[in-house]
């Protein structure tokens, strides 16, 4: 497996931007390398004086080697500023999960302290019914359910936390390793003619000390995570360590294969492929006939009902299995943290459901068919009406099945949140996987009405002692029209609450969002009318016309992120989370024709003009939307994921529940993440030894240091003193040098924000200085600064939260810059209300584009000037 290849296989997603740019730095070696082929081809095949004329000859070809060296200076500058992002973006991360990791620890703390001071609410019953009072407990006392819940989400944290110190670890393990790759690629194309090998010792000098200061960032990590996990063990699992290593084994091996959930899915995946073999090969021999009303009769649509809930599982592995493959992160999106399933998980419970299906469904085809004779009346041991309720009993066992250990219990529990949540949670505070999780059933409306054809079937048969006379068909009851309503009314309810969260509704993409649902659910109204009375059919069809294009704009548009400007993808946007623009256009293009697909409903004989049942026909129809909903989960989640990217957001939230006394800025820390390029990334600050020796540099100097400009003596001791023995995290904190705020540096650079050294009662005076005028005129600011097209409302708001954490003199002279300042948001606070992040990082991005299609068409001009001396000196190329 090519290097490329393989980081492209084990990146973090959302930090794609910040790995070494491998490709990028093997073009500016293309033409040396083919050079350096060509010299030794003609040494190896030619004679000594042939070599020789050819040595000479490119010598003497003055354009080929000023092309050499301008691609050999070009390497060391986009090399030093890779390198130099690696260490900062490192020590930026490194000294925050420390900050996190000492939160962390005071909140375990505390929770092992509160644990004394829980409490039942109860009521306490005296004689006087009348003097009835409820027991108060201490002020500092908390109540059972509050602290269960508060306790649940610190475990949370705690494993949110690991995984980012895994993606840590990884991020540095990947780039050190392309850094020694690239630089022994250099080492090996060089010339004579073009090195200077005094510039090239001290450079490779300083990649050195950089490799082994990443080496032993890589080390700290790692006994880190060692701490962190004593931590959950001491404080969660102290029963069961195994579990607490199991959990976090699915962070730390991507891609393991356990034996024994492959083994299920092998034998019942085979079980379910062998049944549906043997109703093909009866359907052959003349049985199971789609036209008899002895298979499709009034208990099949129990079982249709059935197959698209297997059907739609399938789709929803599949999604799965391609956001693995092309490492598209769902779980931030879903809100999963250290419980969620696999592919192979999935793989085997849904193998299991379709193979007891197939049976059931085989079962009832055999008994129905009675020119089987024997075999058919051998497996009617009872009434086979009752078949298909068997499938239903298992679904629902599996869903509702009071357990915490069997059936996917961790599971069952995000669903029932998630349910809460699309009902009633979303007053409380909105989130918008409540609508995603809502948008699912609107492609269940097929299998919603079977399922209430189902209820109704079996009311009749087992209560009433006869099969209904067409009462249970749907378009006779309105309970199955609620199907294709409800969703839709609960995603109008969504919007609505958001905009409420938003504070505006008027023209923003809540508006459209809530007319376009509200419209859908107009056509559920229109089609359940039009099978009371005939005459509405025109209505429904003009409503359903508009309604399908509306949407499939919206799909495009907004919930696929298409139509960009300034891309180089026609159409798309810049980033793709799949490796093709086809894939895009392909699922584009069915998307339309799945949208439109309800145009096959308008007539109520279309059945009979294709030459099928009307059962098979609603299946087929059923199908068709679930397909749509496979493709609209795969393409929306990837729009998620872009935007997390454009975040570095590889991560949920942590929240730490447990209130501390005496809370200061570590409350609710969290990362402005929002940032338009990786220009804006903190670069390496300078020690103190460097300052002691004169070399004042003002903030500018310090933010764009070179690579080769570091002293190897100080990039070593740039936070801790290189002969100290690595330590633990929770020593390492307690000593003031590991401190954002150290008072041992006069300067201390973290997101490129340079706060001058202050004591914290200077900081309390400083903070009581501003008016309440310039208070107003800081909102002012704010409320002006524009919200980035991909940067969701949540990440503004941490934005905003972390401008208002910075001193006085910061927020002074934020009020007093011109207002043409165009700064980068993490290197200054100096920040221009109108500025737009995204759409500077797509014009550097795209900037970035053009240099390298300008340098592979400069590569392609003089590797066909070496080709010219293969053939002059007939040498034979590679593929001849």
């Amino acid at each position: 497996m090519k290097y490329t290849q393989y980081i492209l296989k084990n990146l973090i997603p959302e930090w794609i931007k910040l790995y070494l740019n491998f490709k990028y730095l093997k073009t500016h070696l293309a033409v040396v390398t083919k050079l350096k082929k060509l010299l030794r081809k003609a040494k190896k095949l030619k004679p000594k004086d042939v070599y020789q004329q050819l040595k000479h000859d490119v010598a003497s070809n003055k354009q080929l080697f000023e092309k050499l060296e301008q691609d050999r200076n070009d390497f060391m500058i986009v090399f030093d500023e890779e390198s130099e992002q690696i260490y900062s973006f490192t020590e930026w991360k490194y000294r925050e999960l420390l900050i996190f990791f000492e939160k962390l620890d005071k909140q375990m703390k505390i929770m092992e302290q509160m644990a004394d001071y829980t409490y039942e609410e109860r009521i306490i019953v005296t004689w006087n019914m009348g003097q009835n009072i409820k027991e108060k407990p201490s002020e500092e006392a908390i109540e059972v359910r509050v602290y269960l819940k508060q306790k649940e989400e610190l475990l949370e944290t705690s494993f949110k936390f690991y995984n980012e110190c895994q993606q840590l670890q990884s991020y540095i393990s990947l780039n050190s390793e392309g850094i020694r790759k690239i630089l022994k690629k250099y080492k090996k194309q060089e010339l004579k003619g073009i090195r200077n090998k005094e510039i090239e010792i001290q450079y490779f000098g300083n990649v050195q000390q950089l490799q082994k200061k990443l080496k032993k960032y890589e080390t700290k990590i790692n006994i880190l995570k060692t701490d962190t996990q004593s931590l959950m063990i001491n404080y969660f699992y102290a029963d069961d360590p195994s579990q607490c290593r199991e959990l976090i084994r699915k962070y730390t091996e991507k891609g393991q294969i356990n034996l024994k959930t492959v083994f299920y899915f092998g034998f019942f995946a085979g079980a379910a492929v062998m049944i549906i073999l043997i109703i093909l090969g009866m359907r052959f021999d003349g049985l199971l006939d789609p036209n008899s009303d002895k298979v499709f009769n009034k208990a099949f649509p129990c079982f249709r009902g059935m197959a698209l809930f297997i059907i739609y599982y399938w789709f929803i592995t599949l999604d799965l299995a391609g956001w693995n493959y092309f490492n598209i992160n769902y779980k931030v999106y879903l809100g999963f943290n250290h419980h969620f399933s696999t592919v192979q998980e999935l793989l085997q419970r849904v193998s299991i459901f379709t193979a007891i299906f197939l049976v059931t469904f085989l079962w009832y085809c055999i008994a129905v068919e009675d020119s089987l004779g024997d075999l058919s009346r051998a497996v009617q041991l009872f009434d086979i009406r009752y078949l298909p309720i068997i499938c239903w009993i298992v679904s629902i066992l599996y869903v509702f099945y009071p357990t915490t250990k069997y059936f996917n219990p961790q599971g069952r529990k995000w669903m029932y949140k998630m349910f809460y949540g699309a009902i009633w949670g979303h007053f409380i505070k909105y989130e918008s996987r409540y609508t995603f999780f809502t948008d699912q059933f609107t492609s269940m409306i097929t299998s919603m009405r079977d399922l209430d054809y189902t209820i109704c079937y079996y009311h009749h048969f087992i209560f009433l002692g006869h099969e209904h006379n067409g009462e249970c068909n749907f378009q006779r009851r309105f309970t199955a029209a609620q199907a294709s309503i409800i969703p839709y009314f609960l995603k109008c309810i969504q919007y609505l609450t958001r905009a409420r969260d938003k504070g505006k509704f008027l023209f923003t993409d809540e508006m459209y969002n809530f007319i376009k649902t509200f419209i859908a659910m107009s056509v559920g109204i229109l089609a359940y009318l039009t099978r009371l009375d005939i005459s509405w059919k025109y209505y429904w069809i003009a409503v359903a016309c508009f309604c399908s294009c509306f949407e499939y704009y919206w799909d495009l548009k907004k919930d696929f992120m298409f139509f960009e400007k300034g891309t180089k993808y026609k159409f798309l946007r810049s980033d793709l989370g799949y490796n093709s623009p086809y894939i895009y256009y392909t699922l584009g293009v069915l998307n339309f024709f799945l949208r439109i697909a309800w145009v096959l409903t308008i007539s109520p004989d279309m059945y009979r003009i294709i030459g099928i049942k009307n059962e098979i026909f609603i299946l087929g129809f059923g199908f068709l939307e679930m397909s749509r909903r496979l493709i609209n989960n795969f393409l929306k989640m990837e729009k998620e994921h872009i935007n997390n990217l454009r975040s570095l957001k590889s991560i949920s939230d942590m929240k730490f529940p447990f209130k501390e006394k005496a809370d200061l800025e570590l409350e609710e820390i969290k990362s402005v993440y929002d940032v338009e390029s990786i220009s804006t990334l903190p670069r390496a600050s300078l020690g103190e030894e460097q300052q002691q020796e004169g070399q004042q540099l003002d903030s500018n100097e310090r933010n764009n240091l070179k690579l080769s400009e570091i002293n190897p003596k100080i990039i070593i001791n740039q936070c801790d003193d290189s002969k100290e023995e690595i330590r633990s995290p929770i020593k390492m904190l307690q000593s003031p040098k590991h401190s954002m705020f150290s008072k041992q540096n006069k300067k201390v650079s973290f997101l490129n924000l340079q706060f001058p050294q202050q004591e914290e009662l200077q900081l309390q005076q400083q903070q009581s200085v501003l008016s309440k005028k310039q208070s107003v005129l800081i909102d002012r600011q704010f409320q002006d600064i524009k919200i980035p097209r991909n940067i969701s409302f949540e990440n503004y708001l941490n934005f905003k939260q972390s401008l208002r954490r910075i001193n006085s003199f910061r927020l002074t002279q934020f009020l007093e810059q011109p207002k043409d300042t165009q700064i980068n948001v993490h290197d200054y606070l100096d920040i221009h209300p109108n500025m737009d992040l995204v759409e500077k990082a797509k014009r550097e991005e795209i900037q970035m584009q053009s240099k390298q299609k300008k340098l592979k068409n400069e590569n392609k001009q003089y590797l066909k000037m070496i080709e010219q001396y293969y053939i002059k000196y007939d040498i034979k190329l590679k593929h001849q």
